[in-house]
C-alpha cells in the first residue's frame, strides 16, 4: 500500500484533530476507564518489550535505520528504555505532555534518511529509507500493538474476548499519536492478527545481517544484569513467531521448550498473587493519581455551586 509521508504541518493537523476528538487537559488521551490503561499499566507487559524490538529490527529498513543513526552498540538497552518511556508519556501523560512527546518523534524520525546497505527480502540495497515512511511507522506501532495484546491475554486471562478487541479499537483510535492514521490498520484485532500473521510471513520482513547484529546486544541483556541473558533469549525463543526464532537465530531444543514453559507458570503465579500496586508501573498509578486529584476538585467544584445556588447570600 503505497501511503504519502505526512509533512509536519499535516502531522500538527492530525494531532489538532485527535485533541479536539477525544483529548483532556489531565486524562490526556485515554484515561482510568480506557481499556489502553488497564492493558498497558501492568508491569508483566515489559516482557513483550524484547519481542516487540525483535519484531521491529525484523524489517531491514528499520533496522538499517537503527544502525545509522543510533549506538545501539554502547547503548542499545538505553535506545529501548527511552524508547518505551516515550511510550508510557503518550499513554499516560496529560494531553500536553502526550502532544509533545508525539511531536518530538515526529520532528527525530524526519532527520532519519538513509539507504539500505544489503539485498535483503524484497528491498535491494540502495534502496532508499525515511523513518516517517508510514509502512514503517505501522509496522513498528504494529510490533508494540501486537506485543501488548498478546502478553496480556497470555498471562491476565481476560474472560472475553470483547475486551482484547476493544483495547484494539481503542489503540487504533489513538494511532495518531504514534504517526499512524489509523485508516492505516486493519479494524478489528482478529482481522489485524491475520494482516500480522500475513506480513511476517511476507518477504517484507526478513531478519538481516544488520538486524541479527542489533539483536545480540537486546539478547546479551541490560548493561551490569548479563545474568539475565539465558532469561532473555528464552523468552524471545518462546515469544517469536518460528520464522523470526529462526531467524535471529534462538534455539527452541526441549530444554528451552521446558525453561519457557517453566518461566510462564512463575509469572503466570507471580501476577496472580501480586497486589495491584506491585502489579502496575509507577507512571500509571501516577496518572491514576492525578486523574483522582482532578475528580475531588470536580466534586467539590460542584458542591461549591450547589451550595451557592440552595443558600444564596
Amino acid at each position: 500500500m503505497k501511503i504519502d509521508i505526512t509533512s509536519a504541518q499535516e502531522y500538527q493537523q492530525w494531532l489538532l484533530e485527535l485533541s479536539r476528538r477525544q483529548g483532556d487537559p489531565v486524562r490526556g488521551f485515554f484515561g482510568p476507564q480506557s481499556l489502553v490503561w488497564q492493558v498497558n499499566q501492568e508491569l508483566v507487559l515489559h516482557i513483550a518489550g524484547p519481542r516487540a524490538l525483535l519484531l521491529q529490527m525484523a524489517h531491514p529498513m528499520v533496522a538499517q535505520g537503527v544502525a545509522d543513526h543510533s549506538n545501539f552498540k554502547e547503548d542499545f538497552w538505553g535506545r529501548a528504555i527511552r524508547t518505551f518511556t516515550t511510550v508510557y508519556s503518550i499513554i499516560f501523560g496529560t494531553e500536553e505532555h502526550a502532544l509533545k512527546a508525539a511531536s518530538r518523534i515526529h520532528t527525530v524520525h524526519s532527520r532519519i534518511v538513509g539507504t539500505l546497505q544489503e539485498d535483503v527480502g524484497r528491498f535491494k540495497a540502495g534502496t532508499p529509507y525515511q523513518a516517517n515512511d508510514p509502512n514503517l511507522l505501522r509496522w513498528v506501532y504494529a510490533t508494540l500493538v501486537d506485543s501488548a495484546l498478546l502478553t496480556y491475554q497470555e498471562y491476565l486471562k481476560p474472560t472475553s474476548y470483547t475486551l482484547i478487541d476493544q483495547s484494539y479499537t481503542e489503540m487504533i483510535q489513538g494511532a495518531r499519536l504514534f504517526g499512524v492514521n489509523e485508516a492505516w490498520l486493519p479494524p478489528t484485532w482478529m482481522q489485524f492478527r491475520a494482516w500480522m500473521d500475513d506480513t511476517i510471513a511476507s518477504d517484507e520482513i526478513v531478519v538481516s545481517s544488520v538486524a541479527k547484529q542489533i539483536s545480540e546486544q537486546l539478547l546479551a541483556g541490560p548493561p551490569g544484569l548479563s545474568v539475565l541473558s539465558p532469561g532473555v533469549r528464552i523468552m524471545c525463543a518462546g515469544m517469536l513467531p518460528p520464522k523470526l526464532r529462526d531467524g535471529f537465530g534462538l534455539d527452541w531444543n526441549r530444554r528451552t521448550r521446558l525453561s519457557y514453559g517453566a518461566l510462564q507458570r512463575m509469572l503466570r503465579v507471580a501476577v496472580k498473587r501480586a497486589p495491584g500496586r506491585l502489579r502496575t508501573v509507577p507512571v500509571a498509578r501516577s496518572a491514576h493519581q492525578r486523574c483522582r486529584k482532578q475528580r475531588r476538585h470536580e466534586q467539590m467544584d460542584r458542591l461549591g455551586r450547589f451550595l451557592r445556588k440552595a443558600m444564596p447570600l
